[in-house]
């Protein structure tokens, strides 16, 4: 005969006890994750950093302001400043001081992370934009140690062209320069087994290929030759503009040329 297995009410009672401390015991932990992710997402920043004349002499008394928060410190002796806490979030932080000429940077503050920068002023006379300015418009706080990149944040800031960052193709790990402004909006790029790939843009007659200002000779060179001349792992910012429409306005740098791609060596 087939003998039936019979539980007590005991083991019942206790099975039923272990699935509610097993059930109360996960919802606990899913507290305790979207507690921390919550309070991640709200901690706040830190802003700080250093301003200097040129590369070494430490400015003191720079006015150094987070324009929408209407918070201001003063640089130190050392040249030092330090907003201790402040919200994570986009801001505009403005830098000035009597005899340079000011600054306004982007700044972008993630939450529970230290944003310390290094700023460099120009003598100069004071000119600052105060309309209608957005961080989206503004050289990132991050490049402000140098003043090599500022002509990528103006053509950008105008916004004809395409243009490209580090952070936008880093993820990409191109081979080549070449990859990197391959999928730009009538860009094209050919690929040899043997040889660097061809690039060009469509509809263009003369392309110019740049390098950290440089126009790269002898133009009778492939644009792919050309762009191969260095390591995607040197590039820093790229720029692409695809006719005369699109040229930056300095006629004496693009007067050969009707469109131009412009890298920026890290």
């Amino acid at each position: 005969m087939h003998q039936v297995k019979r539980f007590s009410p005991l083991y019942h009672s206790r099975r039923a006890r272990l699935t509610r401390l097993l059930i109360i015991g996960a919802y606990l932990i899913y507290l305790g994750v979207s507690s921390r992710r919550a309070e991640g997402q709200t901690a706040p920043s830190r802003l700080l950093g250093k301003v200097v004349a040129g590369s070494e002499l430490p400015l003191a008394d720079v006015e150094v302001t987070i324009l929408s928060l209407s918070q201001t410190v003063l640089s130190d002796s050392a040249g030092r400043f330090d907003f201790g806490s402040v919200p994570a979030g986009d801001y505009v932080v403005r830098v000035r001081r009597i005899g340079f000429r000011g600054q306004q940077l982007a700044a972008h503050l993630e939450p529970a992370r230290t944003t310390d920068v290094l700023i460099v002023m120009e003598v100069g006379a004071q000119v600052l934009p105060e309309i209608g300015v957005t961080a989206r418009s503004l050289k990132p706080i991050e490049y402000a140690y140098t003043h090599k990149y500022d002509d990528f944040f103006r053509y950008r800031r105008v916004g004809l062209g395409s243009f490209k960052t580090r952070k936008d193709f880093e993820s990409l790990n191109p081979l080549r320069v070449a990859d990197i402004v391959r999928g730009i909006s009538r860009v094209r790029v050919r690929d040899f087994m043997f040889e660097n790939p061809e690039v060009w843009i469509y509809g263009c007659q003369r392309l110019g290929v740049f390098i950290d200002g440089s126009l790269q000779y002898p133009v009778t060179l492939t644009s792919g030759d050309r762009l191969d001349r260095i390591h995607p792992s040197h590039v820093e910012m790229v720029a692409v503009f695809r006719g005369p429409a699109e040229m930056p306005a300095e006629a004496a740098m693009f007067v050969h040329n009707d469109c131009a791609i412009m890298i920026w060596t890290r």
